[in-house]
């Protein structure tokens, strides 16, 4: 099991654990799930999904992060059309840990994504410099998608606006990000 995971995340070994081990869940352990995935914006699955491998080499997960990001951002916009804001804007906030996931996963680096330090320090250490203010724009933009799913603070103009904004973004990253994948 990854270092940083078992040190940062003790209390997710044992879940981790049981997983692989086709335990069923004590309702505690669903409890560190659901916050997880409320911490990600990804659902309970995908989370118990990533805990059970979360000891695979990370450039093995490219494609399942890639399939993520598509899954959550096409649900943010079907979220967005039918004007559940609230909705789409955590799935976006979703696609965009994905996308983030994915990047690291084609530089095989390992970031648990349910803290936003993990995905700033990835931002530092390995995303080239010509694009760290692009990814921290968009990662600072989608923020606050994050923080409407739980305050509703964003009045519809403002979520418009902002949200035409990161959807912007989100293409830009998406083009640094798939730049020369082949998978």
């Amino acid at each position: 099991m990854v270092k940083e995971f078992v040190y940062e995340w003790p209390e997710l070994v044992k879940i981790v654990e049981k997983l692989k081990r086709g335990e069923k869940l004590e309702e505690s352990d669903k409890l560190w799930v659901k916050g997880l995935a409320e911490a990600t914006g990804w659902d309970g699955e995908d989370i118990i999904e990533e805990l059970v491998n979360v000891d695979v080499n990370p450039s093995e997960r490219v494609k399942k992060y890639m399939e993520l990001h598509e899954e959550y951002f096409d649900e943010a916009l079907k979220l967005k059309v039918r004007g559940d804001r609230r909705q789409a804007g955590e799935k976006l906030w979703g696609a965009v840990t994905a996308l983030i996931k994915l990047y690291a996963a084609r530089k095989n680096v390992y970031v648990s994504h349910w803290g936003r330090g993990k995905l700033e320090s990835f931002i530092t250490y390995n995303v080239e410099e010509e694009y760290k203010q692009l990814f921290r724009t968009l990662l600072d933009k989608v923020q606050v998608f994050h923080e409407n799913f739980y305050e509703a603070n964003l009045d519809d103009k403002t979520f418009d606006e902002r949200w035409m904004e990161a959807v912007e973004l989100v293409s830009k990253v998406r083009e640094v990000v798939l730049s020369g994948l082949t998978n």
